[in-house]
């Protein structure tokens, strides 16, 4: 192991002393330093090798080349967000058809491919997976979908369309769309009128708000301010 390259363990501590160097704990599992390598070229030996030192080194590490004894990168692996909570819809039928329907309506929807045996497809960054279930469960206003509108152009798009082919109108912003699934329509300018430090200037607010069915900002304006 004379011409083995050294390797430097990065893993945010201070106390390296009491732990084996990477010589020594590669002559432990009979694999050379020589077989570390960049993340992106790592042999599966070499991974065998890094899962042995993160036995003693449990904090996340990375195994760092130094050419000439002179360190000339830092490759430390990033971990990976994974979304964990994914709204799972089950619909008696059109499963394909509602993902189709939704992902037209949001500028960035899309349908995702190839690891779900249903539809998956994403709205705002969030995932969705969607089933045919059969007639065993139905939908109701109990889950709703919020999506946030900046402006009243916004609030007016996502009314129209998601109440196409047979959508229903409730109140208050909410609506039910042809699949049965519950939205609410919200402009960020309704929650700041009915939190308003005012206490009887949110009260107004409010009171128009319970006689609307598509929000209305400019009428929510007016409303708040007394007129």
């Amino acid at each position: 192991m004379a011409n083995a390259r050294k390797v430097r363990l990065i893993d945010g501590s201070t106390r390296k002393n009491d732990r084996p160097d990477a010589d020594k704990l590669a002559r432990l599992t009979r694999y050379d330093t020589r077989l570390l390598a960049p993340i992106e070229h790592r042999t599966a030996k070499a991974q065998a090798h890094l899962a042995c030192i993160r036995l003693y080194y449990p904090q996340p590490l990375t195994v760092l080349h130094v050419p000439n004894g002179k360190f000339d990168r830092d490759l430390r692996e990033e971990p990976k967000m994974v979304q964990q909570v994914t709204p799972f819809l089950m619909f008696e039928s059109g499963a394909r058809e509602a993902a189709e329907f939704y992902v037209s309506i949001f500028p960035d929807g899309k349908l995702l491919q190839g690891d779900w045996p249903g539809v998956a497809f994403e709205l705002g960054g969030q995932r969705f997976n969607a089933f045919d279930g059969g007639p065993h469960f139905s939908f109701t206003e109990a889950v709703s979908f919020m999506v946030t509108c900046d402006n009243q152009e916004q609030v007016d798009h996502y009314w129209k369309r998601l109440l196409e082919g047979g959508g229903e109108e409730s109140m208050c912003g909410w609506l039910k769309d042809r699949f049965g699934v519950s939205w609410q329509i919200n402009p960020t300018a309704l929650a700041k009128l009915i939190a308003d430090p005012d206490p009887e200037r949110a009260e107004r607010a409010r009171q128009a708000m319970f006689k609307m069915r598509k929000i209305d900002i400019a009428a929510l304006e007016a409303a708040a301010d007394g007129e």
